[in-house]
């Protein structure tokens, strides 16, 4: 999942958050969460929708902290 879809979560997570930096963090973030639930027994068929939803749900965090800052 990291080679072929890195750089398209990474787009995502910039258009999202407004910045490079933060959309790494949030990718590599997901991609954590993504083990851990997997771990939990997710089956790999939905491990790039739950990616996506967690980069989407990160992505939304990281800008609510931005914000109160």
């Amino acid at each position: 999942l990291w080679h072929t879809h890195h750089r398209s979560l990474v787009r995502l997570a910039a258009l999202l958050t407004g910045d490079n930096g933060s959309a790494e963090t949030v990718v590599l973030d997901s991609f954590v969460a993504l083990h851990r639930l997997h771990r939990c027994g997710l089956a790999r068929n939905d491990a790039l929708r739950t990616l996506r939803r967690l980069v989407v749900a990160i992505s939304r965090r990281a800008g609510h902290a931005a914000r109160r800052r």
